[in-house]
């Protein structure tokens, strides 16, 4: 941390009723420094983004008497329901083609699910 703040250019800026001091790094190694520093600062915020996490599914999902699992269970409802019909289609056998078929419809998923509540 030391040696970032040394190599780093020293700004400040005045946002609102607080003062912040913002590091820009100016060599590779203060930047890779920086980067280290700012994913450890992420990583000790975990249990908080669970937390926020989990409050969000349990409160979109009070009324249902499922609750949270309805996520889980349409997900595997509507991957079964595509698998054995994507599969006829491209005479697959199912086995093969379900693992291809889960991992991109979850990834869809979050991508769409981010894209749409980024804006």
């Amino acid at each position: 941390m030391q040696q970032m703040e040394a190599a780093a250019q020293r700004t400040t800026r005045s946002d609102g009723p607080e003062e912040r001091r913002v590091y820009q790094p100016t060599n590779g190694r203060a930047r890779l420094m920086a980067v280290l520093d700012d994913v450890r600062r992420g990583l000790e915020l975990s249990r908080l983004s669970v937390a926020l996490g989990w409050l969000d599914i349990k409160l979109r999902y009070r009324g249902s008497i499922l609750g949270p699992f309805w996520l889980t269970l349409s997900t595997a409802v509507m991957i079964a329901a595509l698998g054995v019909l994507y599969a006829r289609l491209f005479h697959m056998p199912f086995g093969e083609y379900l693992p291809f078929l889960s991992i991109s419809l979850v990834m869809w998923s979050f991508i769409s699910t981010v894209w749409g509540r980024a804006r």
